[in-house]
């Protein structure tokens, strides 16, 4: 293990690569197990004859919404400084602040 001036460019670089591509990847991953658990869900909704003409109970807006509160949860972990600077962050990034 090195310390990470000891590191090039080209090093650099090539982690930059690797964590790009597997952010990538992670996200991929994460869009189909949110596809997965809505349809799993509409299915048992179905199943058990439950099933709403207005609102559909399932979707993936619901399950990306529990998982980023999940996330939320696991990354400040109860550290309201480490909160804030995540809502501030995702303020920016939805354009909320000036």
């Amino acid at each position: 293990m090195r310390d990470e001036q000891e590191l090039s460019e080209a090093e650099i670089g090539k982690i930059s690569g690797i964590l790009d591509l597997q952010e990538q990847l992670m996200v991929k991953d994460v869009e189909q197990v949110i596809k997965n658990r809505v349809a799993a869900a509409m299915s048992q909704l179905e199943d058990a004859d439950l099933t709403l003409s207005d609102i559909d109970p399932a979707n993936e807006e619901y399950f990306t919404a529990v998982l980023l509160s999940e996330l939320f949860s696991r990354l400040h972990s109860g550290d309201e400084d480490v909160a804030e600077t995540i809502l501030y962050n995702l303020r920016a990034q939805a354009g909320l602040i000036l």
